[in-house]
């Protein structure tokens, strides 16, 4: 299907985006600045590749998961 192979290309495409950013050193804000990307792009972009990569993820029982094992005490 076009619409989904358009769809994994731009989230392929904003995945290297992010970490491009994020492996550079520098501020979101800097990088954008100096790549000629609006912040408000680069946010939307990473909450679609973050959203995306938490769909990937194997289903969990949504009642039985937890940050914490059950048997840890803090």
């Amino acid at each position: 299907n076009t619409r989904e192979m358009t769809s994994q290309y731009r989230l392929n495409k904003w995945t290297e985006i992010v970490r491009e950013c994020r492996s550079s050193g520098q501020t979101v804000a800097a990088w954008c600045a100096d790549h000629g990307i609006n912040t408000k792009t680069y946010y939307y972009w990473l909450r679609r590749v973050r959203m995306a990569a938490y769909e990937a993820l194997p289903s969990l029982d949504r009642q039985t998961s937890s940050v914490m094992p059950p048997n840890v005490k803090t």
